[in-house]
């Protein structure tokens, strides 16, 4: 049976920012449709241990533009919302508390904050490249 991974996550109006927490990721697989995503991976030491989840949304988002980065330790997504607006009152369409389901205080910014400041999001750790202009010395 699969272990649920340590799962983090953040909005903003138009977006939700999720990290899966698993480290030395293999035989990754992430199907995200309009209303769930599906991830399943082998990691920890030596990759061995199976790990999935499945995540049913408090609302609908847009499967086809999911962003992806993985690193050593982590899969981070980025989803687009099908209606920006108003922020979800939760992430899961159920109410109930789920021990492995955490918010991501790092990356979660209030509804009435500037939304001008960190516009630019793509990923974690690929803010301020800017192209990678000016690269070799």
């Amino acid at each position: 049976m699969a272990l649920k991974p340590e799962v983090a996550w953040a909005q903003r109006e138009d977006s939700l920012l999720i990290t899966i927490r698993v480290a030395n990721v293999k035989d990754l697989t992430v199907d995200v449709q309009d209303a769930k995503l599906n991830f399943s991976a082998k990691g920890g030491a030596g990759s061995a241990t199976d790990y999935a989840v499945e995540l049913e949304f408090f609302k609908e988002v847009d499967g086809s533009a999911t962003k992806k980065l993985v690193t050593d330790r982590e899969v981070f997504l980025n989803l687009t919302k099908k209606e920006p607006g108003p922020y979800w009152p939760r992430l899961l369409k159920s109410t109930k508390k789920e021990h492995w389901l955490k918010v991501n205080f790092d990356m979660w910014k209030d509804e009435d904050d500037d939304e001008t400041e960190g516009k630019s999001f793509d990923m974690p750790g690929m803010e301020g490249l800017g192209g990678m202009g000016g690269m070799g010395g």
